[in-house]
């Protein structure tokens, strides 16, 4: 890759160490797949689904040695459910990531971040499908390997304002282990295997609701069971095709991945055999990434 650009990219990206994970991606695309699988609670029907998402991240420092950040996501769940006929449901978001870092003190800094965005089936698009979130993190740093996180998430759900407590560590335990994550939203322990190949295990628990197209504005789908959201666990592949291109695979298992519909009383009335509670089940990920590793700024 050109020396110039890599510089470049390093100048702007080392500063959100702090708030980051061992890695940045400035870019990537994933598709992950579903197979078919029963619908509780309604016999003679069965679901499988895709979900392809995008994102780009562009972090600019400032004068003041700040970080301002930016960056946009686009996330689609495609739904096939069959019965005595085919149903198709597409449920998109499509989001911007606005925010800044801001360095407290040696130990301490800030990270604000406000998350404007589309979650719809985009049929028949308005203002009644748009949601508004926001996040506070604070990172202190114990040394350059140990670093702890507390903060709060916060997002107008069409189900209501869902505030979630946040926890978090970025630890390099060794030279070959990381162990990073904000629960309880995600948490991951990677393993290098060597140079160019990365594997471990991932914990992720999503949470979310998608504005459905009437006449009278009167559904939405959550998805996710109210408590526990939807839970995936993984174990994932990353493979260095070169230094900052990198092929991620994963073989996951998930939990109360349930997409129900509700009207605006907050009661499940079904209306699309799409939308019903489904079976656990594994799924698959398959994406490529535009990397840039911070292994580095780890070191002690």
């Amino acid at each position: 890759m050109n020396k110039t650009l890599l510089t470049i990219l390093s100048f702007i990206i080392l500063p959100l160490i702090n708030c980051a994970q061992p890695f940045i991606d400035v870019a990537n695309v994933q598709l992950s797949r579903f197979p078919q699988t029963n619908t509780q609670k309604l016999p003679g029907t069965n679901n499988e689904s895709w979900e392809a998402s995008a994102n780009l991240f562009v972090p600019i420092q400032l004068k003041n040695n700040n970080v301002l950040l930016g960056g946009i996501s686009y996330d689609q769940v495609s739904m096939k459910a069959s019965s005595e006929k085919g149903y198709n449901a597409n449920l998109i978001s499509a989001s911007l990531q606005l925010g800044m870092i801001t360095k407290l003190t040696d130990r301490w800094n800030m990270m604000l971040m406000a998350f404007p965005k589309a979650n719809s089936d985009f049929r028949d698009f308005n203002s009644k499908h748009l949601q508004m979130g926001g996040a506070a993190v604070f990172t202190y740093k114990v040394r350059n390997s140990l670093k702890y996180k507390v903060g709060l998430y916060y997002n107008r759900e069409f189900f209501g304002n869902y505030f979630m407590p946040l926890a978090g560590i970025e630890w390099k335990a060794t030279d070959r282990i990381y162990i990073y994550g904000l629960l309880p939203g995600s948490i991951n322990l990677e393993y290098r295997i060597c140079p160019k190949l990365y594997t471990g295990l991932a914990y992720r628990d999503i949470t979310a609701s998608f504005r459905i197209s009437d006449n009278s504005e009167k559904y939405y789908v959550r998805e996710g069971e109210k408590f526990w959201g939807d839970l995936r666990i993984m174990n994932f592949y990353n493979y260095h095709l070169t230094k900052n291109l990198v092929l991620c695979g994963d073989v996951g298992y998930s939990g109360f991945r349930y997409f129900e519909q509700y009207n605006n009383s907050d009661k499940v009335e079904h209306t699309h055999p799409a939308f019903y509670r489904l079976q656990d089940n594994f799924f698959f990920d398959l994406g490529i990434a535009f990397r840039v590793r911070l292994d580095k700024e780890y070191n002690d």
